[in-house]
């Protein structure tokens, strides 16, 4: 798992940990992004899919 986490940029990095590890919402995570909740979904999604992939290796 840190090694996955390790191929993520800073930004990448934050969200990740802000949604899943501190529980912060969606919304409340754009918000200290500063950007929309539907960018932010987005690059959550993408974010995971990449996660995925370092997996199916």
């Amino acid at each position: 798992m840190n090694k996955a986490l390790q191929t993520l940029s800073a930004k990448e990095f934050e969200i990740i940990v802000a949604l899943y590890f501190k529980e912060y919402t969606i919304r409340e995570v754009a918000i200290q992004q500063n950007i929309s909740p539907t960018s932010l979904f987005r690059m959550r999604n993408s974010i995971l899919e990449n996660l995925r992939k370092f997996f199916d290796k």
